[in-house]
C-alpha cells in the first residue's frame, strides 16, 4: 500500500542535525545486527555439547577406574592427582584401619568444578623379582578380624580352600572356633590389636599402645598368646602408630623370636618399620601387598 506523504523541503539550517541523526541511526543498526547474530549462534548451538564441569568429572572417574583396575591403592592415585580430594578425616589413618567414618569412593570426589591439569602418575613397578626354577610362587590370602562375627567367621572357615585366618585375641570362646578352623585345614594367626594414628579409633582390649610400659606390653602379648592354640604368628590389627615405633617393635619381635613365630606386617601405613625390624630379629616375615577390602 502506498502512502502519499506531503513533500517537505528540508531547511538548509537543519543539515547538521540531520547528519547527527543519520550517524546515530547507523550505530544502532550495526549494534542490533551484532546482538542478533550472537543470539542466533547461542540458540542454534548443538545440544550435545557438555559443559566443562561434566567433562572434567568424567575424566576424573575414568582415571580412578583405570588406576583401580591395575590393583593400585586409591591413596597412591590420589597422592599425585589434582582431580580427587581425600577427606581430612581419612588422612589420619591408613587403608587397613577402616573402622572410622569411611566414605565411598564417590563421596571422595570433589563435587565442585574439577580442574584437571594432567593425569596422575601411576606407580607401577617395572621390576619383577627372579623366581628360582625349583621354587613355586605362592599367593597367601589372610582373612583378618576373625572371631567376633561368628556367622561370617564360620562361613569363611567352611570355604573349601586353605586360607590364613587371623583371629582377634579378645573374641569370646576362641578355642572352639579356632579348633574347627584348624580341622578344616586353615592356618591360624593372632590379629594383634595395635594403636592407630587416629586417636578416636579404638583397636580394642589386649592392645599394644605407644606410651605403655614394657610390663604392660608384655602382659597384653601374653594374654594374646594364651587366647588360643596352633597359631603360626601374628599380624597387626590397625597399628599405624605402633608400627612406626622402633622400641616397641623390637620388644614385640623379641617375644616372637623366643616363640619361633612369624610376623606379617598388615602395612596400614607406608612408613611402617615393622618388616625391617622383624628381619633384624631373624624372624620369618612378610609384608601385605594388596588389600582385598569391601
Amino acid at each position: 500500500m502506498l502512502l502519499r506523504m506531503p513533500l517537505y523541503k528540508m531547511p538548509e539550517s537543519d543539515s547538521k542535525k540531520t547528519g547527527i541523526i543519520v550517524l546515530i541511526g547507523s550505530v544502532i543498526m550495526i549494534g542490533s545486527y551484532f546482538v542478533s547474530n550472537q543470539i542466533h549462534k547461542y540458540m542454534t548451538r548443538p545440544a550435545s555439547i557438555e559443559n566443562s564441569e561434566t567433562q572434567d568429572f568424567k575424566s576424573a572417574a575414568n582415571i580412578l577406574e583405570e588406576a583401580l583396575s591395575k590393583n593400585l591403592e586409591a591413596e597412591e592415585v590420589l597422592a599425585n592427582s589434582a582431580i580427587l580430594d581425600v577427606s581430612e578425616k581419612r588422612k589420619a589413618y591408613g587403608p587397613g584401619e577402616r573402622y572410622g567414618p569411611v566414605q565411598n569412593i564417590e563421596e571422595s570426589v570433589v563435587t565442585k568444578k574439577l580442574k584437571i591439569k594432567e593425569p596422575p602418575k601411576l606407580k607401577i613397578s617395572k621390576k619383577t623379582p627372579a623366581i628360582p626354577p625349583d621354587r613355586k610362587t605362592k599367593i597367601v590370602i589372610i582373612i583378618d578380624d576373625m572371631g567376633m562375627d561368628r556367622k561370617h567367621s564360620n562361613q569363611v572357615i567352611d570355604i573349601g580352600a586353605p586360607l590364613t585366618l587371623a583371629f582377634l585375641p579378645y573374641a569370646p570362646q576362641l578355642k572352639n572356633i579356632t579348633q574347627r578352623a584348624s580341622a578344616q585345614g586353615h592356618e591360624l594367626m593372632i590379629h594383634m590389636p595395635m594403636e592407630p594414628m587416629k586417636e578416636s579409633l579404638d583397636p580394642g582390649p589386649i592392645s599394644i599402645r605407644v606410651g605403655m610400659s614394657e610390663g604392660e606390653i608384655l602382659k597384653n602379648l601374653d594374654k594374646a598368646f594364651k587366647s588360643f592354640d596352633n597359631y603360626v604368628g601374628i599380624n597387626n590389627h590397625m597399628g599405624s602408630k605402633v608400627t612406626q615405633n622402633e622400641p616397641i617393635l623390637h620388644l614385640v619381635m623379641d617375644q616372637l623370636a623366643q616363640r619361633n613365630l612369624l610376623f606379617v606386617d598388615s602395612k596400614t601405613i607406608s612408613t611402617s618399620k615393622a618388616g625391617a625390624i622383624a628381619a633384624r630379629h631373624g624372624l620369618d616375615y612378610a609384608e601385605r601387598d594388596v588389600f582385598l577390602d569391601h
